[in-house]
């Protein structure tokens, strides 16, 4: 009967919360990749957008380690708590249960495009410009850069120029990562649909087994 009642409550906040979680974490690596790919696009250094993100957060920094690590920080813990709440709702609202890869891929990019729209669209469109401006002005001679040693630029053309840019590569990081969360978090609940299945039909078999030879004598 637990066993059962596992089965029926495979779709619990507990287990949303676990796996919208790892979910995230794995979806957000991935999302840093895109980040650190992005400059190139604009023929800034490498690593100048995560640069900005840490400028956000500590202040204008010329050491790239400690730039780096907040701005990681950053990406994971909000890849994290949007995957937590992807992970709650999906579980609590029975209409959004991750149920097959192709629901579980469509939710997650919904859920990406929700994030660009809440977290990355308004400080795009009012504090980056700024940061930006600034991170360029104060980014170290890159020893990261996979261009080889690049030195510190500036904003050639108005940010406005720059910006289509920015959003269209920004919606497409938040999309990837979205369709990353959604699928593994499916796939995560398959695995576990799949391991507590292959147990009743065990125990199921087991019962059988006693049953005949119960029978039998």
């Amino acid at each position: 009967m637990e066993k059962i009642e596992q089965y029926k409550e495979q779709y619990s906040i507990k287990k949303g919360i676990g796996f919208g979680a790892f979910g995230g974490f794995r979806a957000a690596v991935g999302f840093t990749g895109i980040m650190l790919w992005m400059p190139l696009i604009f023929a800034f250094p490498t690593g100048t957008f995560l640069h900005t993100l840490a400028t956000s957060v500590i202040g204008v920094k010329n050491d790239p380690v400690v730039s780096g690590l907040a701005a990681f920080s950053v990406v994971l813990l909000q890849g994290i708590v949007v995957g937590i709440v992807f992970g709650i709702i999906t579980s609590k609202v029975s209409m959004l249960h991750p149920s097959n890869k192709k629901r579980g891929v469509v939710l997650g990019v919904g859920t990406g495009i929700i994030a660009f729209l809440v977290l990355y669209l308004p400080v795009t469109l009012t504090v980056y410009p700024e940061l930006l401006a600034q991170t360029l002005a104060t980014f170290p001679n890159s020893e990261l850069s996979i261009m080889g040693r690049q030195p510190n630029t500036m904003l050639t053309s108005p940010y406005v120029t720059y910006l289509p840019g920015i959003m269209g590569l920004g919606i497409f990081a938040y999309i990837a990562y979205g369709f990353l969360m959604g699928g593994i978090v499916t796939l995560a609940y398959s695995v576990y649909h799949f391991d507590i299945k292959k147990i009743l039909e065990i125990e199921a078999q087991g019962k059988i087994k006693k049953d005949r030879g119960r029978r039998s004598k």
